[in-house]
């Protein structure tokens, strides 16, 4: 028992078995807090970061609205997310799938690799918000060298990793190279017909031709990079020239210098000014020559006629061909055409032999080689494999899908205004999908009447449960005997929503490829609970009425937006595989509208 001396001049006393505190033995308090307030501070961490998700998302869907892409940070972080996806690791696909998931990784990667090195200070985001801006202030649609944001992103994507692409340009510049290689001082009209190496030239020139029209043909989604870039290059050569006259912060100019530059990265920084002011030099020359304009106007108008007929014209080219090979007033430009083709070769061979470029094609190239069974068959296997992780992991990128806002009105007299609703990307996967796929033929064996051929393709999307949070609403009572106003903060239950989709496919429709027949959405139970409110106990009496109203309206909200989705997409097919069909042509079955997305897919890879 322990001692405790107490001292008559002092209050204070010593303890003998006292032992002085070291700050090595102080240690620091800590507050113990309930599981009630653990739970209370997890739970505003959590919408903390929910709000911030949802804020993020909103931004960068405006920011890609106004013409904005994501940075390289954004990119980068998508990519790594997916890349070590979790719901990729635990799942057992078969070799197929496996080597295919390694293409697309390694593609991933190689893209990662060139945001970093190709574009570090982000000048292709730069480029893509300035060719949008020049877009949207140009006052006339019919202007012959405008640059669409799509346009610009075809030709990059052509030019770096298209192969047949890079080939076709490569071919146009060798019939170019042979066209021009002969002296025409030592020809004549008659020694063309005659000379047995000359007929050999031309019958290879004359095939070269045609494989190139037959190719831009078969890949109608050429024609547009080709037009665009030659509108690029004559936006360069302007520029050069009047560089000193021309406002450097106009849109257009700064997405076509911004275009050059990129370019330039991938030729090993080959500076392409020396190179574009010999073209515009050529070009001068021509525009102030009545003969060679003559002969630039005749090539032209020949290579249109040739891209929009079936037949090619052997009988023309062979004339044009000789009057160029024989013609006097090419004499004193055939040098400089002869170094302007050497030059644009030897570019061109810089953009193919890019490592990035070549790895990124390869692989592209392997990717859709071991996903399909031939041009228009995807291997079954390998589709579980896509819905059983790359799906998921891909629905899994999206935090939150934020809504537009939503106003409700009924019989006019109660207004609801509903905003600030994300939906969680995690709660967007369907428990079940549904494809069904239908093929309707009719023909007539005794008639000359066409057959009519139409493709369904029905899409139902089962129990989606989904949930928003913290939703801002506004409600009005604009008519009646009491004028009510009220906001506040409400959280929104969806249970059970269905989405069902029929899509055909009519070989008579000779504007789109496919429409929306049907598109319908029920929610089997939607709860509407208010948070925070003035008039809170009101909206138990109105909780049925109210209820029904929003169920309605989102569920109408849903329907247009899905539709509008597709007919985005029915669109952009059906520009991709030619528009519309020339009525004057001889009637062909369409495929299915299946097919043709694969047929789509197939030009794009380079197959």
């Amino acid at each position: 028992m322990a001692t405790i001396l107490f001292t008559a001049s002092s209050s204070s006393y010593n303890c003998p078995q006292r032992v002085d505190l070291t700050e090595e033995k102080v240690q620091p308090t800590v507050r113990r807090l309930s599981e009630q307030s653990e739970r209370r501070r997890s739970e505003a961490r959590r919408l903390s970061e929910a709000s911030m998700e949802k804020a993020s998302m909103t931004e960068r869907l405006s920011s890609a609205k106004q013409g904005r892409l994501p940075t390289n940070q954004q990119i980068n972080a998508c990519i790594s997310k997916f890349l070590n996806s979790r719901v990729i690791r635990s799942q057992t696909i078969s070799e197929d799938g496996q080597l295919a998931l390694g293409y697309i990784q390694d593609i991933l990667v190689a893209v990662q690799k060139a945001l970093f090195i190709k574009n570090s200070d982000e000048l292709f985001q730069s480029m893509i918000y300035h060719t949008k801006n020049a877009r949207d202030s140009q006052v006339s649609e019919m202007d012959e060298l405008r640059l669409g944001t799509f346009s610009i992103s075809k030709i990059v994507n052509f030019l770096l990793f298209d192969d047949k692409f890079k080939n076709l340009l490569s071919n146009i510049l060798s019939i170019s190279q042979n066209i021009l290689e002969q002296d025409p001082k030592i020809l004549t009209p008659s020694s063309s017909k005659t000379d047995p190496k000359m007929k050999k030239d031309r019958i290879d020139i004359l095939s070269g031709l045609r494989s190139i029209f037959t190719t831009l043909r078969k890949n109608p989604g050429y024609r547009s990079p080709l037009e665009t870039l030659l509108n690029l290059i004559i936006l360069w050569t302007d520029r050069l020239i009047w560089a000193n006259e021309v406002d450097p912060q106009e849109e257009q100019d700064l997405a076509a210098s911004e275009a050059k530059e990129l370019f330039e990265r991938w030729t090993e920084n080959i500076q392409l000014d020396p190179f574009l002011k010999k073209l515009n030099d050529l070009a001068c020359s021509v525009r102030n020559d009545p003969n060679l304009s003559m002969f630039y106007s005749k090539t032209r108008d020949l290579s249109n006629r040739s891209l929009e007929e079936d037949s090619f014209d052997e009988k023309a080219w062979i004339e044009l061909v000789d009057d160029l090979k024989t013609s006097n007033e090419v004499v004193k430009y055939r040098q400089t055409m002869m170094r302007l083709a050497d030059e644009a070769q030897l570019i061109l061979q810089f953009f193919k032999n890019d490592p990035i470029s070549k790895e990124i094609s390869k692989k592209l190239y392997s990717l859709h080689e071991h996903l399909w069974t031939n041009k228009t068959i995807l291997k079954p296997h390998v589709l579980d494999d896509i819905k059983m992780t790359l799906l998921p992991a891909l629905i899994d990128q999206i935090t939150y899908v934020p809504l537009p806002q939503l106003t409700i009105q009924d019989n006019e007299q109660y207004e609801v205004i509903i905003d600030n609703m994300a939906l969680p990307g995690d709660t967007l996967m369907p428990k079940a999908i549904e494809l069904r796929v239908d093929d309707y033929l009719r023909f007539f064996p005794d008639s000359n009447e066409g057959s009519t051929s139409v493709q369904g393709l029905f899409i139902q999307l089962h129990g989606i449960q989904t949930f928003m949070e913290d939703v801002n609403f506004c409600y009005k009572r604009r008519a009646g005997f009491m004028g009510i106003k009220d906001s506040g903060i409400a959280s929104v239950n969806i249970n059970n929503l269905m989405l069902s989709v029929r899509l055909t496919s009519d070989s008579k429709d000779r504007i789109h490829r496919f429409q929306v027949e049907q598109c319908v959405c029920t929610i089997n139970k939607l709860s509407f609970h208010v948070k925070k409110s003035k008039h809170k106990s009101m909206y138990k009496i109105f909780s049925p009425v109210l209820t029904g109203m929003i169920k309605r309206q989102i569920t109408k909200e849903i329907e247009k937006g899905v539709i509008h989705m597709f007919n985005k997409g029915d669109a952009k097919l059906t520009k991709h595989l030619g528009g519309r069909r020339n009525s004057q042509k001889k009637e062909k079955r369409r495929g299915s509208f299946i097919s043709q997305i694969a047929q789509s897919v197939n030009q794009k890879i380079g197959i």
